[in-house]
């Protein structure tokens, strides 16, 4: 199974559009590509944190993990 992510919009406060965009290369290279194709669809639609989709999950998980960290050291000082 490929990677996936599933975002309700209903919760997070908006109904902010997003894009991903698949490459093989540097995803952060094709930042200014995605602004320039963005900008010529509406100009005033901001192109803001442009990330690889790594470090979106990784944020995404990042306080499951440090739970997971807290509960695991507390486990084993027992």
């Amino acid at each position: 199974m490929r990677p996936q992510i599933f975002r309700p919009l209903i919760g997070f406060g908006g109904t902010q559009p997003f894009v991903v965009v698949r490459t093989t290369g540097d995803p952060i290279s094709l930042t200014p590509a995605v602004r320039q194709v963005v900008a010529s669809m509406d100009p005033d639609a901001p192109v803001d944190r442009a990330q690889p989709l790594s470090a979106y999950v990784g944020d995404a998980l990042a306080q499951s993990r440090l739970t997971l960290v807290l509960m695991a050291d507390s486990v084993s000082l027992r």
